[in-house]
């Protein structure tokens, strides 16, 4: 075997990861231009091509960490959708002042993070999981906000209240509000809610121990259309108020704002929620994408060190903000990763 020298493989290694990430942001620009400004996929052969080429070089690699055995193995395909290309979100904030008013930063510091998390290398981690024409995701953009005041339903209100209304009976009643508040605000804003690549965020002021300890009660799922409710529309995310409690770091920690990465406990848990719900979404909107071995992408991950960052309190830092998110699953690692693939 020929013996190379530092100074003969240094330098090219050197080009190469300077040049990983101009490649990637091109790209990404180039892919957000032609479908973000159009709203339409470009053809399956170009979208082939980006996904081939948008594969971003590390060096070093990202450090990959080990889910526990419930959820061991790789993320199995169902031959389902992914959303390829450009994500749409739309970001509809119900906040009723009778419950609960959102805190500071809450709307602020998540449309924020969707602007960043769109163009990030944990996005970028989503490009391995195609679809069957060989289409994957690309990056997501902030489509749209809308902030409503207008009081939850009296029923539901009552629900929350009453001992003999059990958390999956007020999740049901919640989840049908939510359906009704992103068609009504859809159709008032003209958002299409029928197209898979729009995904819709609903989020509520709403934090109840019955709900699963609010944090456990966020989901995702998919408006269906029609009178048969067979037909699939936009997906949607239910993120409910995650009551101040930063779940990842320790209890001593989780309430005190001086701990959040950006000293909102509540926005800063809600930032955690959105980048556990979006790249399942993204991923697996229609439940028949990829998913297996233990869940979903972020499932996976469930359980996983934190890796908290002493200075920022976050464990990522994207265009100088600094965030605390929920690890993915890389299939070309076989593990948890911050940055993939």
């Amino acid at each position: 075997m020929r013996k190379i020298t530092f100074s003969a493989w240094i330098f090219p290694v050197l080009v190469l990861f300077l040049l990983a990430g101009e490649i990637y942001s091109s790209e990404h620009a180039i892919i957000s231009h032609a479908v973000g400004s159009t709203g339409q996929s470009n053809t399956v052969a170009y979208m082939k091509q980006v996904c081939d080429r948008l594969q971003p070089r590390y060096n070093p690699p990202p450090q990959v960490d080990s889910p526990d055995s419930s959820h061991a193995g790789d993320l199995p395909y169902a031959k389902g959708h992914v959303i390829d290309g450009i994500a749409n979100i739309y970001m509809i904030y119900w906040s009723d002042p009778s419950t609960q008013p959102f805190s500071p930063k809450f709307v602020s510091l998540t449309e924020q993070f969707i602007k960043d998390f769109g163009q990030s290398p944990l996005y970028a981690n989503l490009s391995q999981y195609r679809d069957t024409l060989g289409q994957c995701p690309t990056g997501a953009r902030l489509a749209g906000t809308f902030v409503d005041h207008r009081p939850f339903s009296a029923n539901v209100l009552a629900e929350r209240k009453d001992p003999n209304v059990t958390g999956d009976q007020l999740t049901h009643d919640l989840d049908i509000q939510a359906r009704q508040e992103i068609a009504g605000v859809a159709a008032k804003q003209g958002w299409n809610t029928q197209d898979y690549h729009n995904v819709y965020g609903m989020l509520l002021p709403i934090a109840d121990a019955k709900l699963g300890a609010c944090v456990g009660s966020a989901y995702h799922n998919v408006i269906l259309m029609g009178t048969n409710s067979q037909q699939y529309g936009s997906p949607f995310m239910f993120l409910p108020y995650p009551c101040g409690v930063l779940g990842y770091l320790p209890p001593n920690q989780d309430t005190n704002p001086r701990y959040a990465p950006n000293r909102d406990p509540y926005a800063d848990g809600m930032v955690w929620l959105i980048s556990h719900e979006l790249v399942e979404t993204v991923s697996d909107p229609d439940f028949n994408g990829w998913t297996g071995n233990g869940g979903e992408i972020a499932d996976k991950c469930d359980g996983v060190s934190y890796h908290v960052n002493p200075r920022t309190h976050g464990n990522v830092t994207w265009n100088r903000h600094h965030y605390g998110v929920e690890k993915s699953f890389d299939n070309l690692r076989h593990g948890c990763v911050l940055e993939g693939p």
